[in-house]
């Protein structure tokens, strides 16, 4: 069960709880199918539970929270068929915005994946798995916000959550802080080199490369539930 710390900012009970919910989730701590005990949580928050479940129906909003009636929250479970569609649709947004983004050469971009590419360089095993998510969907969101186009940044956040379910999903085969680094990287020097093929199939074989590992995660989690279920 995950833990969460008294929230010290009375002013903002909503954001604050729903942003530590929705950080347990992409860490770990909250896993796929597991129930969002609200009096728990308005313990640990030091919070009533009106405020919590406020902010569980944000999360409820975001995608990240399932509300059964009758039966309570829990974290949303992701399966195989959202997953597939998922990653389909993130390399057909995200393979456009590459071609947009060289086409309109935009510096400030540039600059801002480089500057993520700096942070991505400096992670090291064992830090904050929600950060590492967060530092991998900026460098996606800014080739996507590069392209200068709004409805396809609007898309590209309409399947956000999704997304960091499916990476939290896929926490048993991540890759290692370098390993992440290296893909990031490759596709940005080919952005850098106005080689708008080469970064469009870098960014697919990166995206086909996450699927694969959180589907394999999935039937691993899959085999053990069962496992569980027969002891």
């Amino acid at each position: 069960m995950a833990t969460f710390a008294a929230i010290a900012d009375q002013n903002r009970l909503r954001d604050v709880a729903a942003g530590a919910i929705r950080n347990a989730i992409i860490s770990g701590q909250l896993r796929a199918g597991e129930q969002v005990n609200q009096a728990h949580v308005a313990e640990q928050f030091g919070i009533s539970r009106g405020s919590v479940r406020e902010a569980l129906a944000t999360l409820v909003d975001e995608g990240f929270i399932d509300n059964i009636p009758y039966k309570g929250t829990y974290v949303k479970r992701v399966d195989p068929t959202l997953i597939r569609e998922l990653y389909d649709i993130r390399r057909v947004l995200e393979s456009y915005a590459i071609d947009r983004l060289v086409t309109r050469n935009n510096a400030e971009t540039r600059n801002a994946l480089r500057s993520k590419l700096e942070e991505f360089q400096a992670f090291k095993p064992g830090d904050d798995r929600a950060i590492a998510v967060q530092h991998d969907l900026e460098f996606h969101r800014l080739i996507v916000k590069g392209a200068q186009q709004g409805v396809l940044l609007d898309l590209w956040r309409s399947v956000e959550a999704g997304i960091k379910l499916c990476l939290a999903q896929g926490h048993r085969l991540d890759k290692t802080p370098a390993e992440r680094f290296a893909e990031h990287s490759a596709i940005y020097a080919a952005i850098i080199n106005e080689d708008v093929a080469k970064a469009q199939t870098l960014l697919i074989a990166h995206l086909q490369g996450a699927e694969s590992d959180i589907l394999a995660s999935y039937a691993d989690g899959s085999q053990q539930r069962q496992s569980g279920a027969v002891a």
